[in-house]
């Protein structure tokens, strides 16, 4: 009985021996020669291709999805990309060509205290897929990481904190040209559900210039090339529990749906939250997927956690690909004792069961990202995200 299966790891230093063990080895293998990696796909796949694009610590990998096999992109190291400071911290997002990557850093340059309070200040550059630098700007310390760039490239959009030295900074989602031309910011302050102002930093942009993103228990969306949201959709338990709320809003390629993250709790130790996914107008929320109960060894039921950590479109919109598991922050274990592990699920599903045996069409998908030289399960990333490109 191949049942997918989760158990709380009861040693904290179980947990501290896996972290230090990710880090030892950047997140995975993303960063290792390859020489040594053979092109056996697995058999399920179905014609399903594309490449998942992770986020190391210091430079970006994509996993072929046919083949398994592991590539450094774009051809630098983050930090090769400028002259920045020890504590300069890095995330990139391609866009769905993988022909761009927008990076955001963390503490880019340092500043003296002279200047009203920032000790740093924050950077966005935009590469090609050579890694040669397009564009760069520095901000002041308060970007949150994630900058992304709009379906054809001439926009970047970023979650911004007004004031980022104060204990309740404001929230500002900016645009800017591709020449960091100032278009469009709004002050994200809704007064709409339970948790009054527990913003996620994840948004998207929508094919149309639109851009989604998520507040408390609800979901707004801009018009187009613009930063003022709309609600379309509050979630069912928006006024009865405060601990579950909205993050990560991914826009179906053809701009018609809309997958998101429905937290439903989230402490130090583990983040729980299933793939939900509705129409762009908030109409057909339903769950995508869910990780079954399962009996312990005296014939009780144990709940399981539901722990998807990230996930994407493919460039078709016809599947989705989950990062399921436990991450370094995690107390959580898979069945062989891994934490992350991918699986494809086709994007018209409708809570079905997660499961290891291909039943209704869920692929659970083997890279060498983990071990260069043999296809596993295990699937690690340093930065816990996932973007599916062409």
């Amino acid at each position: 009985m191949n049942r997918l299966y989760r158990s709380v790891i009861s040693k904290i230093s179980v947990n501290v021996t896996l972290l230090f063990s990710l880090l030892a080895c950047g997140g995975g293998s993303g960063g290792d020669d390859n020489n040594n990696q053979t092109t056996t796909p697995d058999t399920d796949l179905n014609n399903i291709s594309g490449r998942i694009f992770v986020n190391d610590r210091n430079n970006g990998v994509m996993v072929d999805i046919s083949s398994g096999t592991v590539s450094k992109v774009p051809n630098v190291n983050w930090d090769q990309t400028g002259d920045y400071s020890p504590r300069a911290t890095f995330t990139a997002v391609p866009n769905k060509e993988g022909s761009l990557f927008v990076l955001t850093i963390d503490n880019c340059d340092y500043l003296s205290s002279e200047n009203s309070g920032y000790r740093y200040r924050d950077c966005i550059v935009i590469l090609d897929a050579s890694g040669n630098v397009i564009r760069s700007q520095q901000f002041y310390e308060g970007l949150w990481e994630g900058a992304k760039a709009s379906f054809n490239g001439s926009y970047i959009a970023y979650m911004y904190m007004d004031e980022p030295n104060e204990s309740n900074p404001n929230a500002e989602l900016h645009i800017v040209d591709s020449a960091f031309q100032y278009l469009s910011g709004t002050e994200i302050n809704h007064s709409v559900s339970f948790n009054s102002g527990l913003l996620w930093r994840d948004f998207d942009w929508v094919n149309t210039g639109q851009i989604i993103y998520g507040y408390d228990n609800s979901l707004f969306l801009t018009d187009a090339y613009e930063t003022v949201g709309r609600l379309i959709y509050t979630i069912p338990t928006a006024t009865t529990n405060s601990d579950h709320f909205i993050s990560k809003p991914k826009i179906s390629p053809d701009g018609k749906k809309i997958a998101f993250r429905y937290m439903l709790d989230s402490n130090h130790l583990i983040k729980q939250g299933n793939v939900w996914v509705m129409n762009i107008d908030g109409a057909d929320p339903h769950r995508l997927v869910y990780t079954p109960d399962y009996k312990a060894a005296d014939g009780s039921t144990i709940s399981a956690y539901q722990v998807y950590n990230d996930f994407d479109w493919s460039p078709d919109g016809r599947h989705i690909v989950v990062l399921e598991g436990g991450t370094s922050g995690d107390l959580v274990s898979g069945p062989d004792g891994a934490g992350d592990t991918l699986y494809i699920i086709p994007s018209d599903s409708r809570d079905v069961p997660l499961n290891n045996d291909g039943e209704h069409g869920i692929i659970h998908l083997r890279t060498y990202y983990h071990n260069s030289t043999e296809l596993s399960y295990r699937f690690e990333p340093y930065s816990g995200t996932i973007t599916w490109v062409h």
